[in-house]
């Protein structure tokens, strides 16, 4: 999950923008953050949602509020529905460093045998962490991969299939990228990289392949719209967001 920073109200002639429906954000949204679900961080297609990343249903920020408003894909919003989320329960990109929550692990759909890929705790995590890394997951059920056939009718869900083919890609490119042995051949790959991020989406997924490889991991996190600087030191490793809060750490 990719760590974002708020990005500043939209303008219109120096006058913070303003709507009367929140949907009415889709657009600036867009353009602020990427086209990314701020879940599961699949790549959205012509099809989106505009939702509260802190439920509005907790009466704590307003419906129109800015900072609470993100993108989601289909499966997300239907499976997110009215649950509450809030920072004491669960981890959220625009607060913690998300990237460090989660590791990923690979097994076959009972039903059909294809690859999934899906998101668990990371075992580095304290007991506090670990349950509010489940709880984050469980918020947009990030781990689904079959499901009941009421489930299918509302909305087919290919995340984990979406996922497993990103793995696959970044797998790819961290190879090629291990076999170029010349600056030009470094240099020409490096600016090949941005669109294929974006085309391809799962930021966590693009910095567990590229580990170490600071050139790469520069461009991977530089390239989206809004990831919080604050979660990366200077040679683009993840680090905590909010140090200070020792219950948390991330």
């Amino acid at each position: 999950m990719r760590p974002i920073k708020n990005s500043p109200i939209p303008q219109v002639n120096g006058v913070n923008k303003s709507y009367t429906n929140y949907q009415e954000w889709r657009e600036d949204i867009t353009n602020a953050y990427g086209q990314h679900c701020v879940f599961c961080n699949d790549r959205l297609q012509s099809r989106f949602e505009v939702e509260h990343l802190v439920a509005q249903s907790l009466g704590i920020v307003s419906p129109l509020a800015w900072n609470n408003l993100f993108l989601a894909c289909g499966p997300c919003n239907l499976a997110k529905s009215n649950k509450v989320a809030n920072t004491s329960t669960h981890y959220l990109p625009n607060s913690n460093n998300t990237h460090l929550i989660f590791e990923y692990s690979i097994r076959k759909h009972k039903k059909n045998g294809k690859y999934a890929c899906i998101p668990i705790f990371h075992p580095n995590l304290t007991q506090h962490q670990q349950a509010k890394s489940i709880n984050t997951i469980a918020y947009t059920e990030l781990n689904r991969i079959e499901q009941t056939p009421i489930r299918q009718r509302k909305m087919t869900d290919v995340r984990w299939h979406n996922r497993y083919n990103a793995y696959q890609v970044t797998k790819t490119q961290r190879n090629l990228w291990d076999q170029l042995t010349t600056p030009q051949q470094q240099t020409a790959y490096l600016n090949t990289i941005s669109p294929l991020v974006h085309k391809t989406g799962f930021f966590s997924l693009w910095l567990n392949a590229f580990n170490g490889a600071t050139d790469v991991l520069k461009i991977v996190i530089n390239c989206l719209p809004n990831t919080s600087d604050t979660s990366f030191d200077a040679n683009f490793n993840p680090i905590p967001r909010n140090p200070i809060n020792l219950a948390d750490n991330i």
